[in-house]
This record gives C-alpha cells, sequence and structure tokens, in this order.
C-alpha cells in the first residue's frame, strides 16, 4: 500500500468506484473537499499528491486558471479529472494542466490502472523491472507520455525483443469502420507487407481481438488454422483489448528455419505486456484525436493557425539546415461574399467545407493545407522551388474552377481563387516575411483581375 496525501471531490455517481480504487492502492485515508476554499486551504496545511475530482465539481470555466497555478506552483501534484467522454473537454483540461482523464462511466480495472502509475516510488519501479522485465516495464512507463505512433512501435519492437522472434506487426482495429489495418511491420517480406496479417483471416484475427484472449501455434496448428505465407514456425496472437472492446492485436512470428521455438516464458512475457499496454494504447488513441482537434480548423478539417505558425518556423529551420527549397502559396475564394448574400452563411460554410476537400486532394500528403482565416487558405509545400509551386497552384485553382459547388443543395455555384506565390530562400529568409510576401501577391490578384496566380516579386 503506498503512502500519500490525497484530495477528491466526487460526484456520487463516480465516488464509490474512485474511492474504492483509491482504498486498494494508497495507505492513507481521501480527504473530501466540496468547495475551492476548502482545496486551497488543504494545500497550504499539507502537502498534497493527488487530487481526484469530477468535472462537474471543477468546472474549467471557473476553475481553469487554478488549475495552471496551482500546477505550476505544485508540479508534482497529480490531478485526475474524471468527467463526460468529449474530446474537447478532455483537451481543455490537458491544456490547463491536468495530468490524467478518466471518462465517465468509469472502469474500474482501467482506472485501478492508471492510478497505480501516480508518483510511483524509483525503488518499486525498479523492483517491479526485475519482476516482470525490464523492457515490459518500460513499455508501461513510456506509455503515458500520449504519443501513439510512439507508443505502437515501442509496443512491438519490444514484443519482438521479449520473444525473440524474428517477424512481428501489430494491427489496429477501427470498430466503427470494422476495418483491421497494419500499423507497423517488422521483417516481412512484400508479400507479407501487403497482406500483413501472416495469412490468417481478418475475420478470425478480428475475433480474437474481440475475444480478447492470447493465441499461441506451433506447427503443428496450421492444419487448423492454416495460413497462406508457408515457412512459420511458430505465431504468438496477442489482443490488445479491454471490457469497452478490442483496439488492435500484436503478432509474433518465428521463421521455420529459425533454431528455437518460442519458450512458455516468452509467450507470457508478451501476453503481459499485451494486456499491460491496453489502457495507454486506448489514452493514446484518445489523445491523438484530442491532438488533432487543437491543430485541425472546425469547419474544414484543414489546419489551422496555431499549427500553422508552428510548423512553417520548423520547416524553415529544417530548410535552412539541409540547403532545401520550401514555397507557400495564399489563396483566397473569389466570390465567396456573393454566396453568402444569395444563399446564406450556411452555404457559404458548405462551399469552405468543399474548397478545402478539393484542395487537399490535389496536394502531396506532405503538403499541409491551413485555413488561414475567413475565406483564404494557405499550403505550405515543403522540398519545393517556385517552379513546383507554381504549378501545384495550376492544379489547385483548375480543379476549384472546373466543377459546381453545393450539387447536393441542387444550387450548383462555380467559384474561382485568387492565389499567390512565395518561396523560401529567393523571396524571403524568415517566416513572418514569408508570408508577407505571399499574401501581397495574392492581394494584388485579388484586387485586379481575379481568379489568377502570381509569384511574388524578386
Amino acid at each position: 500500500m503506498k503512502k500519500n496525501s490525497i484530495l477528491y471531490g466526487l460526484k456520487p455517481k463516480d465516488k464509490g468506484i474512485i474511492l474504492e480504487v483509491i482504498s486498494s492502492i494508497y495507505e492513507d485515508e481521501a480527504k473530501e473537499v466540496s468547495t475551492l476554499g476548502e482545496f486551497k486551504e488543504q494545500l497550504q496545511k499539507e502537502k498534497v499528491d493527488v487530487v481526484f475530482v469530477s468535472q462537474e465539481c471543477f468546472p474549467l470555466e471557473t476553475n481553469g486558471d487554478f488549475l495552471t497555478e496551482t500546477k505550476i506552483q505544485h508540479p508534482y501534484l497529480s490531478f485526475v479529472i474524471i468527467g463526460e467522454r468529449d474530446i474537447e473537454v478532455v483537451v481543455n483540461y490537458i491544456k490547463k494542466g491536468a495530468d490524467h482523464y478518466l471518462p465517465t462511466p468509469v472502469i474500474k480495472k482501467e482506472a485501478k490502472k492508471v492510478f497505480s502509475e501516480i508518483n510511483k516510488p524509483e525503488k518499486d519501479i525498479l523492483a517491479h523491472f526485475k519482476k516482470e522485465a525490464t523492457l515490459l516495464q518500460i513499455i508501461k512507463q513510456v506509455s503515458f507520455t500520449m504519443e501513439l505512433d510512439a507508443l505502437l512501435n515501442m509496443v512491438i519492437d519490444s514484443s519482438m525483443e521479449l520473444s525473440t522472434a524474428s517477424l512481428g506487426s501489430l494491427l489496429l482495429y477501427d470498430r466503427e469502420s470494422d476495418v483491421l489495418f497494419a500499423h507497423s511491420i517488422r521483417g516481412v517480406s512484400k508479400e507479407g507487407e501487403e497482406l500483413g496479417m501472416f495469412g490468417f483471416s481478418s475475420s478470425f484475427l478480428k475475433s480474437i481481438i474481440k475475444e480478447g484472449k492470447p493465441i499461441f501455434f506451433s506447427e503443428k496448428d496450421y492444419e487448423v488454422y492454416p495460413a497462406r505465407i508457408p515457412g512459420y514456425k511458430s505465431i504468438i496472437l496477442s489482443p490488445i483489448a479491454s471490457s469497452i472492446g478490442g483496439f488492435g492485436i500484436v503478432i509474433n512470428a518465428k521463421r521455420k528455419e529459425d533454431e528455437a521455438d518460442f519458450l512458455s516464458e516468452e509467450v507470457r512475457l508478451v501476453s503481459s505486456l499485451s494486456s499491460e499496454i491496453t489502457a495507454a494504447v486506448r489514452n493514446a488513441l484518445f489523445h491523438s484525436k484530442a491532438r488533432e482537434l487543437i491543430i485541425k480548423d472546425d469547419l474544414t478539417d484543414a489546419y489551422n493557425r496555431r499549427f500553422f505558425e508552428k510548423y512553417l518556423e520548423d520547416e524553415i529551420v529544417k530548410a535552412k539546415k539541409f540547403q532545401t527549397n520550401l514555397s507557400i502559396i495564399f489563396l483566397d475564394v473569389d466570390n465567396l461574399k456573393e454566396v453568402n448574400e444569395k444563399h446564406g452563411h450556411l452555404m457559404g460554410s458548405k462551399v469552405l467545407q468543399e474548397v478545402a476537400h478539393r484542395i487537399i486532394l490535389a496536394v502531396r500528403g506532405i503538403d499541409k493545407v491551413v485555413r488561414y482565416g475567413g475565406d483564404e487558405f494557405c499550403i505550405i509545400l515543403p522540398e519545393t522551388d517556385t517552379h513546383g509551386a507554381f504549378l501545384v497552384a495550376e492544379r489547385i485553382k483548375h480543379t476549384i474552377a472546373s466543377g459546381p459547388f453545393l450539387i447536393a443543395e441542387s444550387l450548383e455555384t462555380y467559384l474561382t481563387a485568387s492565389f499567390g506565390i512565395a518561396s523560401y530562400p529567393i523571396h524571403a529568409l524568415s517566416k513572418d516575411d514569408l508570408i508577407k510576401r505571399a499574401d501581397k501577391a495574392m492581394f494584388d490578384v485579388k484586387s485586379s483581375q481575379k481568379d489568377g496566380i502570381k509569384m511574388a516579386e524578386d
């Protein structure tokens, strides 16, 4: 049992499970506070390590600044918020300083895993490392960074090292679309990459994920579960599952020519790994969606200004370091005002959504489409010179003007756009100057003929 000073302010619907979890992990009796004044008083009287509080008892509108200030003054205090399953709410609490967020209804098993990580003493961590295997526990700790891609790559790499597998993959399951897809693949040939599932059918692997129990196959089992790709000595299927549904599956395999089969201890470690990281994967998926919400424009699904400022600055630094080109395109929808006046602002918003969609489909995956403001967009083109940027602008200009908008609403409105281009290092050496040059070129087109493209002046 851990000895910690704990405060809680919980609604009755959250209190039962949370207090049960607290009592099973912490030695100290939790102290209940019902007002902000009581909370501040306890912070002054004693060192508080952990705070569990319901969203309704700690609304962000009135307590957000206090949360931020408290975290600055008490950086080792862990804040756990229990609230509605709403990504925007999660984002706002995390931005203000919350350490963990548990959506309601709280699941006891998942809550215990999250709470048991709070302020774990170093000696306990090291002892646990030795008992359960160092890599397993490193993953468990690192998983709370909420970086989904890094987490999943570490899971597959660590599972292969724990099991001494020569091949492996990690597949994610999207329950809404009922699709299973490969996130990470290791040591597999191109033929295997195309399948991504070591010969097992998608429906079979999805059934393992939903059941939530790991399975070990040796050569003799292939008569029952035949693999379409020959040459495997044995395979471990370890689902990443929870009581609210499966997230994916970790597959570890040994080739037929490998000397040793999987040991029972290796199977146990890999299965334990998949079980241990379930809560972390769920949180990382949740926070991945939350982060996307932070950097994406609410209306168009293009990136927003917050993302634009930081990303363009980073790309300029990268272009300087590697002596490469970087271009940006500013564009403004020419006749959106007429759409708003004739059909209303709702239709104007739909037009902006369609414009953004056409732009996104017209550029490369590494290019970033940003809604700069109102009816103005910017496209960031890494490793692209003026000629390449002009070709992209021509392509976008054509795709906007080539077909009508608002077809679904039976309005069939045609639009054009005005474009301005600036490139690093030809036109500017800083972010602000690059933006000014591209914006000026676009304004020149907009204020003259419209429906045109202009390069910034040298």
